[in-house]
């Protein structure tokens, strides 16, 4: 008895043993960790500009219904209450001020407002390219995709030193330097660059060393006085509008 006891204890060592030695090997489940909530990508609203042409919609009173473009200066003329500061607005922005304008008139100014031109979202492309034009700007656009949608830069055009002149708000434009040609990846100087509303690109036809100096002189050059509508810079006393 006593060796039937003894056999069975070891035989249960030698079992838990193997069973030990075979948590060590196994390889441990990795536990993924928890993730936190990606946030959510902010809207981009769209702010109206000049150009856009609205619709302007009264429930009520149809009569001060207008469709009409946004001036240069940024304003509407509207029927009854006079003009108004639009550019810069969203659409449920410009509703309200609307809305607020009119309620000093109407017993019930519900409007609506809806933009069917987007005038605003546009940009010019100059210089040495087959077809200097007024251009619908496509979301991610790029500096080459629109010389290349002007008909391509002429066998003359220094891609090198391509200029785009951008809109911020300020008397002075920003301005760009763009290097298409080789596209040597300085800081100052871009390979390409995705294009925003009125940019102006110009492909010149001599390499430009004094940018600045040049855009002084030159703006007036750069962008036709027709296109003044939708382009405004005010650049060393000359103001374009």
């Amino acid at each position: 008895m006593h060796r039937i006891a003894t056999a069975s204890i070891r035989g249960a060592l030698v079992a838990l043993m193997l069973v030990l030695a075979g948590c060590q090997s196994a390889p441990l489940e990795a536990i993924p960790a928890a993730q936190a909530p990606r946030p959510a990508p902010e809207e981009t609203v769209y702010r109206v500009g000049p150009g856009d042409e609205l619709e302007i919609r009264f429930f009520h009173n149809p009569e001060l219904d207008q469709l009409l473009p946004i001036r240069p200066d940024g304003r509407l003329a509207l029927i009854l209450v006079g003009e108004i500061q639009a550019a810069g607005l969203s659409v449920p922005e410009l509703r309200e001020t609307l809305v607020a304008r009119y309620g000093e008139h109407l017993k019930l100014p519900e409007i609506s407002v809806a933009v069917k031109t987007f005038g605003s979202q546009q940009v010019y492309v100059g210089g040495e390219v087959a077809k200097p034009a007024v251009l619908p700007l496509v979301p991610g656009m790029t500096v080459r995709q629109a010389i290349t949608q002007s008909g391509g830069a002429l066998g003359s055009a220094r891609l090198g030193n391509v200029l785009v002149l951008r809109d911020q708000g300020k008397p002075k434009p920003q301005v760009f330097t763009v290097d298409l040609a080789y596209g040597i990846g300085r800081e100052e100087i871009r390979a390409d660059l995705t294009l925003a509303p009125k940019d102006v690109v110009f492909v010149p036809k001599t390499y430009i060393a004094e940018v600045n100096q040049f855009v002084d002189e030159y703006i007036g050059r750069i962008v036709p006085r027709w296109l003044m509508f939708q382009f405004t810079y005010n650049v060393g006393g000359l103001e374009l509008d």
